[in-house]
């Protein structure tokens, strides 16, 4: 498991992450579902990808080296699930461990589904809901707000 480099992705391999995550449906709101200029900015300005096969990509923003980060995790591959999920509970660790973290935090829309189980299935807690804050065809929806700790991913590795 390593993070992608940014400096070392052709212009081929940012096209098509770029894609890939496109095509996730529910990956953007609608004020940047258009907007690769500001995916391949995300790539160079404090954020962190690491690839999950060619099943999908975690994307690790706002980053406090010590302290804490955010995850998004977009999906484009939902075959087998049961490999998907050993990938991220390999991630997480993998995450905490480098960048010295005592928390992650997902945000997902509430119509989202898949990737709010997905989340709980890892151990992520709901924290909240953002009322309100993201936009989807055109319609509001409310954001929820899941949240893991060190501890808790770390002592499952034991």
């Amino acid at each position: 498991m390593e993070f992608i480099d940014p400096k070392k992705l052709t212009q081929e391999d940012v096209e098509n992450m770029w894609l890939k995550a496109k095509e996730v449906e529910s990956a953007f709101d609608d004020r940047i579902k258009e907007r690769a200029d500001l995916f391949v900015k995300s790539l160079f300005e404090n954020s962190l990808y690491i690839k999950l096969g060619e099943k999908g990509l975690i994307k690790i923003s706002s980053i406090f080296i010590g302290a804490e980060a955010s995850v998004h995790i977009i999906v484009w591959d939902k075959s087998e699930p049961h490999v998907l999920i050993s990938m991220m509970q390999e991630a997480l660790p993998f995450i905490f461990k480098k960048l010295q973290l005592e928390r992650l935090t997902t945000f997902s829309a509430i119509f989202n589904e898949d990737v709010l189980r997905l989340a709980q299935l890892l151990g992520f807690q709901k924290e909240g809901q953002l009322r309100h804050s993201c936009v989807y065809k055109g319609e509001f929806y409310d954001t929820v707000l899941l949240g893991i700790l060190k501890d808790e991913v770390l002592t499952k590795e034991v």
